[in-house]
């Protein structure tokens, strides 16, 4: 790897790993890991699924506006709405299917669940009101500038999470910061789906060329960090044999689909547009394998 491409690489961490900790205060409290502290992998994970959900709907929803699949992809987008309300309703409250056993109390916490439900209300609205009743004036303008908007909301509750949450022995810095980075992984999967499709159904609020190039190279940089490490960033080298096997297959099927995100543009045909998705599909689904290897690994030390 050149030093412009390490120097990229830990602009990329660092710039997560600062978002992460900008927010963070002393701990003044015993360090002990508590019923309220285990679930911090937990709620990171939560956290960023509702940050990926936020790019995957709208992949979805640019997809159904092209005519990509347009049934099957409004009932996956009805899917993931109910989903996205039972992970916010999990953050809040707690919910022992998802391993977070007790409510939110953290009034800082509270505050970031808030700012995203605010978001995602909104959100969720113009998506039912554009696909249960067809008001496509109000839809797919407001979804492709305002998705952005709850990504970052998003992100700013994970960074709230690891802060609170990251208190040792319970949940390590290092662990956190390194889950964060395997996680982010999935949202970015689905803005470069979101991002193929607004470029080649010509829609430039959703994606361009140059973003697409920008999210292509912070995936595959993240990638290289999670399989070798980079200490230097706080990013930790794979802790198992089934964690450093499930980033060497994703890594095998990523440069395939990398070379041919580097040949999009306005002249794709609307078939690639699906292929991209189906294989960031598969991309996606290991790595919600792979995550809880991570969160598992991080109470090894419990």
């Amino acid at each position: 790897m050149s030093n412009t491409d390490k120097g990229f690489m830990k602009r990329i961490l660092q710039g997560a790993c600062l978002a992460a900790t900008l927010t963070a205060a002393p701990a003044v409290m015993a360090q002990t890991a508590d019923d309220h502290y285990r679930a911090g992998a937990e709620r990171i994970e939560i956290g960023d699924r509702v940050r990926m959900y936020s790019q995957r709907i709208t992949a979805m929803a640019c997809m159904a506006e092209a005519g990509i699949n347009a049934a099957e992809n409004q009932a996956a987008i009805m899917e993931a709405i109910a989903e996205v309300d039972g992970l916010l309703d999990a953050m809040k409250d707690g919910d022992t299917a998802l391993n977070v056993a007790l409510a939110e109390d953290d009034r800082r916490m509270l505050s970031a669940i808030r700012g995203v439900a605010l978001q995602w209300d909104t959100f969720k609205q113009a998506m039912t009101l554009r696909f249960d009743v067809g008001a496509t004036e109000v839809g797919p303008d407001y979804i492709s500038r305002q998705n952005l908007n709850l990504m970052h909301a998003s992100k700013n509750l994970i960074s709230e999470t690891i802060s609170h949450y990251a208190i040792p022995p319970a949940l390590l810095q290092n662990d956190a910061f390194t889950l964060q980075i395997a996680t982010r992984q999935r949202t970015l999967s689905q803005q470069i789906a979101k991002e193929t499709c607004g470029i080649v159904t010509g829609n430039a609020v959703m994606g361009s060329e140059v973003r697409l190039a920008k999210s292509t190279r912070r995936f595959d940089a993240s990638l290289n960090a999670l399989v070798n490490g980079f200490e230097g960033a706080g990013v930790s080298a794979p802790a198992t044999p089934e964690i450093r096997d499930g980033l060497a297959a994703m890594t095998a099927d990523w440069s395939a689909l990398r070379d041919q995100l580097n040949s999009i543009d306005g002249t794709t045909g609307l078939d690639t547009v699906s292929e991209v998705y189906d294989d960031l599909d598969a991309l996606l689904a290991q790595f919600d394998t792979i995550v809880p290897l991570y969160i598992a690994e991080s109470k090894s030390g419990l």
